[in-house]
C-alpha cells in the first residue's frame, strides 16, 4: 500500500463509528426461534402420506373436528412433498383450509419449520371456544 493510501485509510478508520446492532431485530429473531421450539412439542399430528386424495380429505376433516372438540390449540398435518416437490396433497391442502365450514375453526395455517417437516407439513392453529364446534349447521 502506498503511503498516501495508508494515510487516507487511517483517517477514514478514525472518523467512522462502529455499526450498532438493532436490538429489536435480534429480539424478534430469538422470539421466532423460540416459538418453533414450543411447536416441536406438538402431540397431535396427522400423516397423510399413504392416503388417496379423498381419504386424506376425510381423515383431515375428522381429525380437525376431534381436536376442535378437545380444545387443542395447534395440530400438525403432514402432507409430504410428493415426487419432485409436486405433491397433490401438498397443493390441495391449502384449498381445504379455505372451505368455509373448515375455515371458521382455524385461526391460521403456517408451513412447518424444517425440523417438523418443512415444505411437506403445515401447523394449524385452531380457534378456541365452543362456538366453533359444528352443531350440524
Amino acid at each position: 500500500m502506498k503511503t498516501d493510501d495508508l494515510d487516507v485509510w487511517n483517517d477514514f478508520i478514525q472518523t467512522v463509528s462502529p455499526l450498532k446492532r438493532k436490538k429489536s431485530l435480534f429480539k424478534r429473531f430469538v422470539r421466532h426461534r423460540m416459538s418453533f421450539k414450543k411447536d416441536s412439542a406438538l402431540s397431535s399430528q396427522l400423516d397423510l402420506h399413504l392416503f388417496t386424495l379423498q381419504e386424506a380429505f376425510t381423515a383431515f376433516q375428522e381429525f380437525l373436528e376431534k381436536h376442535v372438540e378437545q380444545g387443542t390449540k395447534k395440530i400438525l398435518i403432514i402432507t409430504g412433498k410428493g415426487m419432485k416437490g409436486k405433491g397433490v396433497l401438498r397443493k390441495e391442502f391449502p384449498m381445504w383450509t379455505e372451505i368455509p365450514k373448515i375455515r371458521k375453526k382455524i385461526n391460521r395455517v403456517v408451513q412447518a419449520p424444517p425440523h417438523m417437516g418443512g415444505e411437506g407439513a403445515f401447523i394449524i392453529y385452531l380457534r378456541q371456544g365452543k362456538k366453533y364446534v359444528d352443531n350440524g349447521n
